[in-house]
């Protein structure tokens, strides 16, 4: 029995709670390091955020004539939109980081 009936199809809320509660979650670590991590903290973290990234990445990538198991699979679209985030993340880190180091 599905508790989501008067508020829509339980397929259609508990993407949007789930978003939700990421989106609090993320609001709430983002106030926390705010003041605590500087400009250094945020070069670092955007460097390795994007090697991360770039390992990944690396790691997907055809070998041998052979495609990776998780292609051509329900997964390919979030895989690519997690690297996609992950290299956006690492570079924005990065530059906030640069900007905050000069402007100090």
């Amino acid at each position: 029995m599905c508790l989501c009936g008067e508020y829509g199809d339980c397929a259609e809320v508990v993407p949007r709670v789930a978003l939700l509660i990421a989106g609090c979650l993320i609001g709430r670590i983002y106030l926390l390091w705010r003041h605590t991590v500087n400009g250094v903290g945020l070069v670092v973290l955007g460097s390795v955020t994007f090697v991360a990234t770039a390992a990944v990445f690396w790691a997907l990538l055809p070998r041998g004539g052979k495609l990776h198991r998780w292609a051509n699979t329900d997964l390919e679209p979030y895989i690519s939109v997690a690297i996609c985030a992950g290299f956006a993340l690492g570079f924005t880190m990065l530059l906030s980081g640069i900007l905050n180091l000069i402007g100090d």
